[in-house]
């Protein structure tokens, strides 16, 4: 029988990559990634989006509900709009 490996307490799992190419054709990332957290008091897993910039260590943001998921899609389209983005949809 093979060895038994223990279930890791943390996973990140990558589901996309938003590139950005500026004008003098560097380019910008950003990793759209879901984690699950096991909390070892509890028991329960702890699931949640991040948003991160793999250029810098330590550079992400966490979205941590579906409520908070929806205001940030609100807060960006507000933005955009302020800036001229959006214009035709």
């Amino acid at each position: 029988m093979g060895k038994i490996i223990p279930k890791p307490k943390f996973t990140k799992t990558l589901i996309r990559t938003v590139s950005h190419y500026h004008d003098d054709n560097s380019e910008s990332l950003l990793h759209v990634n879901t984690t699950v957290y096991e909390n070892e008091r509890s028991g329960l897993n702890y699931q949640h989006v991040q948003l991160e910039d793999p250029s810098g260590e330590y550079q992400w943001i966490t979205i941590n509900s579906e409520a908070q998921a929806k205001e940030l899609f609100r807060a960006i389209k507000s933005a955009g709009e302020e800036i001229g983005w959006f214009e035709n949809d």
